[in-house]
């Protein structure tokens, strides 16, 4: 058993600094990136500490304030951080952002606290026992670090619930910018911080090392998720992904509005900006030397749709108009809608049937039907 963990353990902190340097270098989402490179130098420190401590070095250097869980209290905060950055509701760190990191620190200070009045002795007994047995030197405030990282864990999802529903406010293929890696890189912390809290609470402890090996799989997974992402943000510069802008602010004389929006239909029938494959709502807003904002405003208003929704009509038509050409005939449908500005089968897909009530090939079959009657 001592093996097992030590291997584990050893694993854990090679892929874990590897990791947390190929995100430090990374180009896309550099500043985003770095901050969440932070995790990864944490989690290499923990397994250092615990191969450490495996290896009996702690016997040495017993004035060292050895796993009294000053590491875990940063993940919360920085994965929080991290997601804030990557859906624009943040661009970089500042100063006032160290408040996140101030109960981690109060929590810290108190297990510190605890550790050194316990005396030598009853430490090194308790790390001897290490693996075998985890390590609580106060169960309270154990758990109630516990609880302060899974706050920021749901304020996290929170934050991509919120960017999920804005998206479609600026773009209209959205199959890339979900962020539903994100999604499970913070179900992974969740999962990993409820294992062990699990195993803490078991009166038998021989199975800590369980939770080594969820998190050696679980973090390989999310940081290999990481690194694979595009550039998400750096593209969109001028568009604000945060909170929804107060339109009372951006109305105008409605002559005015509507004629803003019958040049913009005119614009969508003489042009065909959707068969763009990357169009977005800053584009489209360029194209009319309109702002944004304002011009996200009149469709929700004047029209009840969101840009993702208004393009993907238009894209919508353009494919069941090339259906009924003889020249796709013999075409795939897919040919049909990359033609159509679709760069996605499953966007397709489910636009299609949203808006017709029926999938690609029942509509295929339908014109086919009508056609040999």
């Amino acid at each position: 058993m001592q093996l097992l963990y030590y291997t584990i353990h050893v694993i854990g902190f090679a892929q874990a600094l590897f990791l947390a340097m190929v995100l430090f270098i990374k180009k896309e989402n550099r500043y985003a990136n770095r901050i969440f490179s932070i995790v990864f130098f944490v989690v290499s420190g923990m397994f250092l500490e615990s191969i450490l401590i495996n290896l009996n070095v702690h016997r040495g250097f017993p004035f060292f304030p050895w796993n009294t869980f000053l590491f875990p209290y940063i993940f919360g905060p920085v994965l929080f951080l991290y997601a804030s950055m990557l859906t624009g509701r943040m661009k970089k760190i500042k100063y006032i952002h160290i408040i996140h990191f101030i109960p981690a620190v109060i929590i810290a200070l108190i297990n510190l606290y605890l550790y050194y009045s316990q005396d030598i002795s009853i430490r090194l007994q308790s790390l001897s026992d290490f693996p075998n047995e985890a390590i609580t030197i106060s169960p309270i405030m154990t758990y109630f670090g516990r609880t302060y990282e899974f706050i920021y864990y749901f304020s996290s999802l929170f934050i991509l619930y919120s960017f999920r529903k804005r998206i479609k406010d600026f773009f209209s293929d959205i199959s890339k910018i979900t962020l539903n890696w994100l999604h499970f890189i913070i179900f992974a912390f969740i999962i990993i911080e409820a294992t062990i809290g699990i195993l803490q609470i078991i009166p038998t402890k021989p199975l800590v090392w369980i939770s080594s090996l969820i998190a050696v799989i679980m973090m390989f997974v999310s940081a290999l998720l990481v690194i694979l992402q595009p550039d998400l943000l750096n593209d969109n510069t001028n568009i604000n992904f945060g909170r929804t802008p107060k339109y009372v602010k951006l109305r105008m004389d409605e002559s005015k509005e509507k004629s803003i929006l019958n040049d913009l239909l005119q614009l969508m029938s003489d042009k065909k900006p959707y068969l763009t494959e990357t169009l977005n709502l800053d584009e489209l807003a360029g194209m009319m030397s309109i702002d944004p904002n304002r011009l996200s405003m009149i469709l929700n208003i004047h029209l009840k749709e969101n840009f993702y929704t208004f393009i993907n009509k238009y894209r919508i038509e353009e494919v069941k108009k090339n259906l009924r050409d003889p020249k796709y005939k013999n075409e795939n449908i897919l040919t049909a809608a990359y033609d159509s500005g679709f760069n996605s089968k499953s966007s397709f897909n489910d636009a299609f049937k949203k808006l017709t009530g029926v999938t690609p090939k029942e509509y295929r079959k339908k014109i086919q039907k009508n056609t040999s009657a």
